[in-house]
């Protein structure tokens, strides 16, 4: 077998991951695709990689929104390695191209990635791919207001695809957004890794689809519990854990820019040095006082604090 495609949606970084299910779906991924033996493995990720702020009310964030891009990029970047994928395809989803302080947190998520060296393809809502002989359509969501958290694969979401499926020519809709879990001959709807206290929406997953076009799906429900303060703290060590495997890894460059008053700074500089200047900031310290302790330009550190990867 040459190839398969593992598609996964909705890991709502920054929110209340179901992180327990998604590494019970990573463990199951890789045995299958263990047995399966491909020659190239790719993960497509189908769009709200991170939670964003100031969506709903109820939202309940673990991570400030500044930053859930740096989270994303580490989950990311622990599923490449997990399962050793070739290449990653991405949809941005309606989370992702939220904006937080002005910067826009998909191109954020996008610079982290390259910074971990991460082979990434970027594909806009509506794109098709070619797995085998059939034609995938890539989207996030099936239309607006098309009845999406109805617990299931309604009428209205079905006939959304079969007219997205004319328009387009393309044989098979694969989407998010509804945090459901659905497979007909036309559409497959993959489920969330968002925790929600309503069971109509505990199925978690991924999908495997291989170029002879067998899909196979790996189906779990929801394992974290977030009913009291120590499924949060296990969630925050997860993450904690995941950021420290990836931080100090890329030895590289970073290329940082800022805009401000019509104008714009480009610098590129080490990633450890990029990685100290974080930590001083993070840590409280003044910018002129690291700019100092560590001999650097007077205008490295805030543009260490108030640029962003580009």
């Amino acid at each position: 077998m040459r190839e398969v495609h593992v598609f996964m949606s909705d890991l709502h970084i920054g929110g209340l991951l179901d992180f327990k299910a998604l590494e019970y779906t990573v463990y199951k991924t890789k045995q299958l695709l263990a047995t399966i033996k491909p020659s190239k493995r790719v993960l497509v990720v189908l769009g709200d990689i991170v939670e964003g702020s100031n969506i709903h009310k109820y939202q309940h964030l673990v991570t400030h929104p500044s930053q859930q891009a740096k989270y994303a990029a580490y989950v990311v970047k622990w599923l490449v390695d997990e399962l050793a994928v070739n290449k990653v395809i991405i949809i941005p989803g309606n989370h992702d191209l939220r904006s937080h302080e002005g910067k826009d947190l998909f191109s954020l998520i996008l610079g982290h990635l390259r910074n971990l060296n991460v082979n990434v393809e970027v594909r806009k809502e509506g794109d098709i791919i070619t797995i085998g002989n059939k034609k995938v359509l890539l989207r996030h969501e099936i239309g607006y207001s098309s009845g999406g958290y109805a617990g299931g694969l309604t009428p209205k979401l079905l006939t959304n695809a079969l007219v997205y499926l004319r328009q387009t020519s393309a044989d098979v809709v694969i989407a998010g957004h509804y945090h459901v879990f659905a497979i007909t001959p036309e559409i497959i709807l993959l489920p969330s890794f968002q925790w929600c206290s309503d069971p109509k929406y505990w199925y978690r997953g991924a999908v495997i689809v291989t170029d002879d076009w067998s899909i196979i799906p790996v189906i779990t429900r929801n394992m974290t519990d977030y009913n009291n303060q120590e499924g949060v703290d296990e969630l925050e060590d997860w993450l904690y854990n995941i950021r420290k495997r990836y931080r100090y890894q890329n030895n590289g460059t970073i290329r940082l820019c800022r805009k401000f008053s019509g104008y714009k700074q480009t610098r590129v500089l080490p990633v450890q040095l990029y990685n100290r200047i974080k930590m001083l900031i993070e840590a409280g310290y003044p910018l002129n006082s690291i700019a100092r302790e560590l001999n650097v330009d007077r205008s490295l550190p805030r543009l260490v604090k108030y640029g962003h990867p580009c």
